[in-house]
């Protein structure tokens, strides 16, 4: 009797240091919409602070290199450092929880890197037709990146700054924490649309928030299917790496982003966007079948999806011995995880909102 207790109490144990749940997820959603903009706060006072030291003016030094790739990273940086530091303090282990793994399926990584390439070319045109829509209510965003590369080396500097950066940081937080504890209680899929909902609140932007949510789709996805965050990264360095470089190379060609290429004067102009991003749809839906087979034909050997099926079987073990029915878990939200979720979405909506009305202006 003694034994069974000790062996379920080692089994939570595992479970708490691997597996993060809904209310994790919530609360770091939280975090991660209140402290970027208390981060923002600081930076303005700091910026101003040097720029009287320098003899300049907040306007001029918040435009320095130095300045402009402080200001790109500190968010994604900041996810990182609550990701951290709440694996700290709830005794989670960072890697393990988050899902990485030490090696990456070439078969995968061609697929997720096909993903990136149909998502970052299909998919932008129906992008660009709703910027057009946008601009008959008054709103025409700024497509051009804040920080202008002109030669090689600020091209590195905007890749790290644009690409590496924040596809680690985001995908650590929002497919390794959030998305994983939302599917200890939700389908994976209501799961997936939840965490895709999250990552376009978060952005806060109306431009963004058409792409960001399909992003996040596939994002959530192909973290789920392949079995680890690692994929997820790849992807999101891809699709960021894609508008970086074309970024450049407009640059470099002296081409203006914010023209519009496309008249929109004929029904077609406004067909092909969708067309095209129907086809986007059907070809990466295409290949997660493809994922889906590999795993299946190759057995699950993946080291991202057998942490996966651990986990899950932990948890069936705690299930076994009454600590907590699994199937009851995976319906049955406690008053402190629908707090935390209701409390985040209702922030983020605000914020989103705040920040749409202040484009206008």
């Amino acid at each position: 009797m003694k034994n069974n207790k000790n062996n379920s109490l080692d089994i939570k144990s595992q479970c708490k240091k691997t597996c993060f749940n809904v209310t994790d997820s919530g609360i770091n959603f939280v975090l991660s919409l209140i402290l970027p903009m208390v981060a923002a706060l600081v930076l303005v006072l700091l910026y101003a602070f040097f720029a009287r030291l320098s003899g300049s003016n907040y306007e001029t030094f918040s435009k320095t290199d130095a300045a402009l790739i402080i200001s790109l990273i500190y968010t994604p940086l900041i996810f990182l450092f609550i990701y951290l530091i709440y694996c700290r303090v709830c005794a989670y282990d960072p890697i393990k929880s988050a899902g990485f793994i030490s090696k990456l399926d070439y078969k995968k990584v061609i697929i997720v890197v096909a993903i990136g390439v149909v998502a970052g070319f299909l998919v932008s045109p129906l992008i660009s037709m709703f910027d057009h829509l946008y601009s008959f209510l008054g709103y025409n965003p700024d497509n051009s990146l804040p920080y202008v590369m002109d030669n090689g080396v600020k091209y590195v500097v905007g890749l790290i700054a644009m690409a590496v950066v924040p596809a680690v940081c985001e995908e650590i937080m929002f497919r390794g924490l959030i998305q994983k504890g939302l599917m200890t209680k939700f389908n994976p899929h209501i799961a997936i649309i939840m965490s895709s909902a999250m990552f376009t609140l978060l952005h806060g932007s109306l431009q963004q928030t058409a792409f960001q949510f399909i992003l996040g789709l596939a994002l959530g996805y192909v973290a789920y299917y392949c079995g680890s965050v690692s994929y997820s990264i790849l992807l999101h360095f891809v699709n960021n790496a894609i508008v970086v470089t074309i970024s450049f190379i407009y640059t470099l060609t002296n081409v203006d982003v914010n023209k519009e290429t496309v008249s929109y004067s004929s029904a077609w102009d406004y067909i092909y966007p969708i067309l095209l991003f129907i086809l986007a749809a059907a070809i990466i839906v295409g290949l997660m079948f493809l994922i889906n087979y590999i795993n299946k034909k190759f057995g699950n050997k993946d080291e991202g999806v057998e942490n996966q099926n651990t986990a899950l079987s932990t948890e069936n073990q705690i299930a076994e011995q009454n600590v907590q029915p699994l199937q009851n878990k995976t319906k049955q939200l406690t008053s402190n995880e629908t707090v935390w979720l209701v409390f985040g979405f209702v922030l983020g909506v605000v914020i989103w909102v705040s920040n749409t009305f202040i484009s206008f202006w």
